[in-house]
């Protein structure tokens, strides 16, 4: 098992209830990195993987709402490496994980960053998915709010650049810096009704 589980997860048939039922469990009760649900989700996901709504579904629900932040890392790599997890979900796997409360959007810029060569690798070239993940992590990544946050993401695309998501990266770049504004205006604005 390339996710480091642990051996203890509960054999099932998996069925389109099995996964239904799956998808029900409410993963965002148990913090702990074992927990089943997560478990059970990935076993689902190898038995689906070759229809793509329900592979969809699974991962949708992994990477939302999963958390297992090291789980969370593999599965992103092994997409990036189409390795376990097909690589054609890529855009699926990052949309989700931006939404992760648990997964901070943080983790995942650093991860892209550092992981950029085998992302680059697999989606770089192909304009729709390397599109779809810039475009997620700019527009939705927290830790991207800042003038500074906003000259990082162009350094680090201008020291690796993407031809193929070029428009994408530029106003990944705008947004950073509008968000960067906004932030401001509100901080200001927030200090501005304190002192009154």
């Amino acid at each position: 098992d390339f996710f480091g589980l642990s051996q203890d997860v509960p054999k099932y048939t998996v069925t389109e209830d099995s996964i239904v039922s799956c998808l029900s469990i409410p993963l965002v009760v148990d913090s702990q990195p074992d927990y089943p649900a997560f478990a059970q989700l990935l076993s689902a996901y190898s038995h689906v993987e070759s229809s793509p709504e329900k592979a969809t579904a699974v991962l949708i629900a992994l990477c939302s709402y999963g958390r297992n932040v090291e789980g969370l890392k593999k599965i992103f790599k092994n997409c990036a490496r189409n390795s376990g997890i097909r690589s054609m979900y890529g855009n699926i796997v990052v949309a989700a994980l931006v939404r992760n409360k648990t997964f901070s959007n943080n983790h995942l810029w650093e991860h892209c960053k550092n992981d950029w060569p085998a992302i680059f690798n697999q989606w770089g070239h192909s304009q729709f998915r390397i599109q779809r993940i810039i475009g997620a992590l700019a527009q939705h990544c927290g830790s991207l709010r800042s003038a500074k946050a906003a000259q990082q993401w162009r350094a680090f695309f201008d020291a690796y650049p993407c031809p193929a998501a070029r428009l994408d990266i530029e106003r990944g770049y705008e947004t950073i810096l509008l968000r960067s504004t906004l932030n401001e205006k509100d901080a200001a604005r927030f200090a501005a009704n304190k002192l009154n």
